[in-house]
């Protein structure tokens, strides 16, 4: 039987491990941490009759990324990441395209981030869990082979603020939260 994540919730625990689904597509095992990095445009206050340092700081603006490395590699995966590429029917074969000119944020699916358990499998428990409600990934690092390398692909997901649900995303219970599961 496996051991619940340390902490009491995704956020919580010395250690933990996550994995990731995008767009109904489990993303397979990392190689590296995964990051949440909130994104926070600041302005400085600044009043001459005070000196050249900041007499205040004022958020402009704020994003939410989660950067990953993965190192299961499949057609799905980089069909999924990247716009233009498009797998054959066996999945064996891939077109590279392209594709310019589009949004981000109206193309973003879902994002859930899952604690793992004792045993490397993904929490069942809502509290361990981190749902985005539109996210799209960039590649930010290139597709290695190599005789010593183990393959990664660096991804960045790129979350948006959805504005029916007035948030980015939650953890948890979203209906203790007034969201939409």
């Amino acid at each position: 039987m496996a051991n619940a994540p340390l902490g009491n919730n995704i956020w919580e625990g010395v250690l933990g491990v996550v994995v990731i689904n995008y767009d109904s597509l489990d993303l397979g095992k990392t190689t590296a941490d995964t990051e949440l990095v909130p994104d926070q445009d600041i302005k400085d206050i600044i009043f001459q009759q005070n000196g050249t340092k900041y007499q205040d700081k004022i958020p402009t603006g704020i994003a939410w990324m989660l950067n990953c490395t993965f190192g299961q590699i499949t057609t799905s995966i980089l069909e999924k990441m990247l716009a233009g590429l498009e797998k054959s029917g066996s999945g064996n074969s891939l077109k590279m395209t392209r594709s310019l000119y589009f949004s981000y944020r109206e193309n973003g699916k879902v994002l859930i981030v899952r604690r793992v358990d004792s045993e490397g499998f993904a929490s069942t428990d809502p509290v361990y869990r981190l749902k985005f409600y539109l996210a799209y990934p960039e590649i930010t690092g290139n597709i290695q082979w190599g005789a010593d390398t183990q393959r990664n692909l660096a991804i960045t997901f790129h979350c948006f603020y959805d504005e029916t649900e007035k948030a980015f995303g939650y953890s948890g219970y979203a209906t203790s939260l007034g969201l939409t599961p």
